[in-house]
């Protein structure tokens, strides 16, 4: 009897450890993560807007996380722009063609090492707009994110905490390497998976269906969006099958065409210097600049007619 009380004793406790943790982690994290109301132009997205845009630059607040997913972007947006309705701002999401593949999906949702990428945001955000896809996630990673909320141990990467103040993160260290054909090719099986994935042509319709939750959101709250279409350095580009880039540019122009609100400026085909690319689908802390630049123009001429 004493060993069923200390069992119990002990698991109230680490319930109890696990709440205060919960709490403590995030007052800390959510503490300064917020719209900073200086910034015009907000980025949201994975790595590609993390490594797309200039977070120093005067008017742009970079929100990009790598590895993020559109419903993980959603819980960002309803934590940071949910008192948020002013016209003068705008909305940056950036896509790539993967970002739509099944195979993307696949990784991002059903595979085991999916565990890693969902426990960043269970705890820290409101998670109640995870659970929708809870049961489509395999044991490992429900235990996972199970384990983590009980000890109250999220496992937020360190960048995330200072995104208010975003000048650069995992993709700006890395010095600029020669994109090589087969470099390309590896890159291309990690998005659209090998050779021997039968359906590595085809869309994920959960992810546009997440991608629509972002976009339909946005319209509530009477936001200005622009979808960028990532830059891809051309060895990468001449690999996407034609089936990939048609999945890709029929989402941008249904994006475009369902919501008044958005406008696309797709950029995958633009020749962007060599010098400019950190890999086959990332920019370095030079192409940052350089392609902010281009977007700021782009944007101003929409904007003003000019």
């Amino acid at each position: 009897m004493k060993a069923v009380l200390k069992f119990f004793a002990c698991l109230i406790a680490i319930i109890i450890f696990g709440g205060i943790m919960n709490f403590a982690i995030k007052k800390t994290i959510l503490k300064d993560y917020k719209i900073n109301k200086n910034k015009d132009l907000i980025v949201f997205g994975d790595s590609h807007a993390e490594s797309d845009f200039n977070g120093a630059d005067i008017n742009i607040q970079n929100l990009g996380y790598r590895t993020e997913t559109p419903n993980f972007t959603l819980l960002k947006m309803n934590h940071l722009l949910s008192n948020v309705n002013d016209s003068e701002k705008t909305v940056i999401i950036v896509v790539s063609p993967h970002n739509i593949s099944k195979w993307h999906e696949l990784r991002s949702f059903q595979l085991d090492s999916s565990a890693s990428r969902l426990s960043r945001f269970w705890n820290v955000i409101d998670n109640s707009l995870i659970y929708k896809d809870y049961l489509e996630l395999p044991f490992r990673t429900q235990l996972t994110l199970h384990t983590k909320k009980l000890f109250g141990s999220p496992s937020v990467d360190g960048s995330f905490k200072f995104k208010s103040t975003f000048k650069g993160g995992f993709y700006k260290n890395k010095d600029t390497t020669v994109v090589t054909i087969e470099q390309a090719k590896k890159a291309n099986e990690k998005h659209f998976g090998n050779i021997d994935f039968v359906l590595r042509n085809n869309k994920s319709e959960k992810l546009i269906e997440m991608y629509h939750d972002v976009f339909s959101f946005l319209k509530q709250k009477n936001l200005r969006v622009i979808v960028i279409g990532s830059p891809l350095h051309s060895n990468y580009r001449k690999l996407l099958t034609k089936e990939q880039v048609f999945n890709y540019e029929l989402f941008l122009n249904e994006i475009e065409g369902n919501y008044s609100n958005v406008k696309v400026l797709n950029f995958s085909k633009l020749g962007i210097p060599n010098k400019y690319f950190l890999d086959t689908d990332h920019l370095n802390i030079l192409g940052e600049v350089y392609f902010t630049d281009i977007v700021k123009d782009k944007i101003n001429s929409l904007f003003t007619g000019a």
